[in-house]
């Protein structure tokens, strides 16, 4: 009997992970009813890394916290502590603490929104929950101002010129004047932390977070400048001050540039979030339990292969033999870009369900439609070979 794993990611907005395995099952087993199934919810540290934890590892305790949210009011949220390495673990998702879903469309203020809550969460770990080392999946996030709020939690001073801390969000940082961690508890700092990248993206520059990710939150073209201009001179006084320099490592952009704060106020090493995730959950050992493996989520486009999920796990279970499908909300790449990272067959909710807007109206049964085309190919493919 096959065995088919569904590894599919959340479809922001839409669908959780474990909802999209659920109907990508019932329309497999449409076409294809004797077959085995293995679900294996998949995040590469954005939106839904928590949840799919913990399909993956039950045992692991749900810490509830009152942080500081996006906009600066308190919000409940939690993290995990869970043990990984030998090593009692907190794992912490931005997007359940400064997430952009966390803000209604018209209250949004990318130049306002901080990351403040992410250092009272990483505090709360450490201090109160004995956290040896933390994880922190980057992504989703409503912020850009490069880590700022999660320093000044942690204890940092982030000064103006009159020496007095320095207001909430991007909008804040051309005021900057000095920089020091004098006061950041030492355990904070020696404590192992790990920012889980699902993209590459620098800091600065034309591919940097202000000019990818800011348009996405909200910023308008002349606000893209200004944040640009911001984090620029941030990551100058922080080098002037901490001798560190970040405006260029592949993943500080990440979050809005939390990756960079994490790698300068926490220690932190950036780390592949699929790949972690999937070392995490035992999901590599367990890629020879399948025959093919279908992965998918909202969109699959060029920033796909700079980390996602789907494209790690493709990556992965093409490496072990397996066959490998995609469900996806739209395809934005050309078959033989498809081909070449690894697919044998995929199907676009799009297509399947006639448009975009139909396919966000019910997802559900378009990931059956599209599990129950991608069966009836698994067949075809089973009776040539």
């Amino acid at each position: 009997m096959a065995t088919i794993a569904f590894a599919i990611s959340a479809y922001k907005g839409t669908l959780s992970a474990s909802l999209a395995c659920q109907s990508a099952e019932e329309g497999w087993r449409r076409n294809a009813s004797k077959i085995k199934i293995l679900h294996w919810p998949a995040s590469d540290g954005g939106d839904g890394l928590l949840e799919c934890l913990l399909t993956r590892r039950p045992a692991a305790r749900r810490i509830a916290v009152t942080v500081t949210g996006p906009l600066g009011t308190p919000i409940e949220s939690f993290f995990l502590i869970d043990r990984h390495q030998g090593l009692l673990t907190a794992v912490i998702e931005t997007s359940r603490i400064c997430g952009l879903s966390l803000v209604p469309l018209d209250q949004r203020d990318v130049m306002a929104a901080t990351t403040f809550g992410i250092g009272e969460a990483i505090r709360h770990a450490i201090n109160h929950e004995g956290a040896q080392q933390i994880y922190i999946g980057l992504g989703g996030s409503a912020t850009q101002d490069g880590g700022a709020g999660m320093a000044h939690a942690l204890g940092a001073r982030l000064v103006d010129r009159f020496n007095k801390q320095i207001g909430p969000g991007n909008r804040w940082l051309s005021a900057l004047d000095r920089v020091s961690v004098m006061r950041v508890e030492s355990r904070i700092r020696k404590t192992p932390t790990y920012g889980l990248c699902d993209v590459l993206n620098p800091l600065l520059g034309p591919k940097g977070t202000a000019y990818v990710f800011a348009p996405q939150k909200g910023a308008s073209k002349a606000q893209v400048v200004t944040i640009e201009d911001n984090l620029r001179f941030y990551s100058e006084i922080i080098e002037r001050d901490l001798k560190f320099s970040v405006a260029d490592v592949p993943g500080a952009g990440a979050a809005g540039g939390l990756g960079a704060g994490l790698m300068v106020f926490c220690r932190a090493k950036l780390v592949p979030g699929a790949e972690t995730f999937m070392e995490m959950t035992g999901m590599t050992q367990e890629m020879d339990r399948a025959d093919a493996v279908v992965v998918g989520e909202g969109r699959v486009d060029r920033q796909t292969v700079m980390g996602k999920a789907p494209y790690v796990i493709a990556q992965t279970a093409r490496r072990a033999g397996k066959k490998v499908f995609g469900i996806f909300g739209q395809v934005a790449l050309a078959d033989s870009e498809m081909l070449s990272l690894g697919f044998d067959e995929w199907v676009s909710l799009e297509k399947v369900c006639g448009g975009l807007e139909k396919a966000r109206a019910n997802p559900k049964e378009g990931i059956a439609k599209a599990a129950a085309a991608l069966a009836q190919r698994w067949n075809v493919l089973a009776t040539v070979n």
